[in-house]
């Protein structure tokens, strides 16, 4: 049986407390078969440098950084 590709999408800001454990829920799943996209919209907390630090080495997360706030749909866009 093939398994799909499942494309799983976290949208970020600000959200240093949250993040990892997010991050860590999804690489622990069962289904290996993922890529992650992470959107983060303009963090001005420490968040970006613990996803960098979180996805180093694992190419299925890839980090997209936004320099301004283009609000919470124009980040999903």
């Amino acid at each position: 049986m093939i398994k799909p590709k499942v494309s799983v999408i976290v949208p970020e800001r600000n959200g240093s407390p949250y993040i990892l454990e997010t991050l860590k829920s999804i690489k622990m799943q069962d289904f290996e078969n993922f890529d992650c996209v992470i959107l983060d919209n303009a963090s001005t907390d420490d968040s970006v440098a613990k996803i960098r630090k979180f996805i180093m080495g694992d190419t299925r997360f890839r980090l997209v950084e936004h320099k301004k706030n283009i609000g919470y749909v124009g980040n999903l866009n």
